[in-house]
């Protein structure tokens, strides 16, 4: 009889287990939704004419604004004990991001080889990624802090790649 109440045990688990998942998985689904709005203004190449700091500002804001009011995203999208389906869904929203930030830097920079373009927008992405845990604390003062120093590492970083030497280019990319 014990063992039988033990299996019983074991398949309600693993019921609820299964359950858990796809709710977790349906919520990443639409907050992934709402993520990729952010990221359709963000990223568009009409901001790639904004300057440099405007451009940061642009980006960073509204991703900071989402990871402070979703805050169990950010655990999830970075997390390492998450479910094979959400880590592809994770690694595409990755990958997104990567191809968007590409696609403004060939727009402020056209001549910055492809691969030189990923390395680029990698390297700014995982230093997004780093600070924002800190940026997005119970403690607003502090947070702020933060986001601004976010910004002035990633500026120091990118000034002299896609800075304003790259500005005449972008109108000729947006306008032809």
């Amino acid at each position: 009889m014990g063992e039988n109440t033990e299996r019983r045990r074991a398949r309600r688990q693993a019921r609820g287990l299964r359950r858990q998942e796809a709710i977790a998985q349906a919520l990443v689904a639409r907050t992934i939704e709402q993520l990729l709005i952010i990221y359709d203004t963000a990223f568009s190449l009409e901001a790639a004419s904004l300057p440099l700091h405007a451009l940061l500002d642009h980006i960073i804001d509204p991703l900071v604004a989402f990871n402070r009011a979703n805050p169990g995203f950010l655990a999830l999208f970075v997390g390492s004990q998450i479910s094979p389906q959400l880590a592809i869904a994770f690694q595409d929203l990755h990958a997104e991001v990567l191809r968007r930030f590409e696609a403004l830097i060939a727009a402020r920079a056209p001549s910055i080889e492809p691969e030189r373009r990923r390395l680029i927008a990698t390297v700014s992405h995982k230093i997004f990624l780093a600070l924002l845990p800190l940026a997005v604390g119970q403690d607003v003062r502090q947070s702020n802090t933060i986001v601004g120093e976010m910004k002035a590492v990633l500026l120091g970083y990118l000034e002299p790649m896609i800075g304003l030497h790259g500005m005449d280019q972008v109108h000729n990319f947006i306008v032809h």
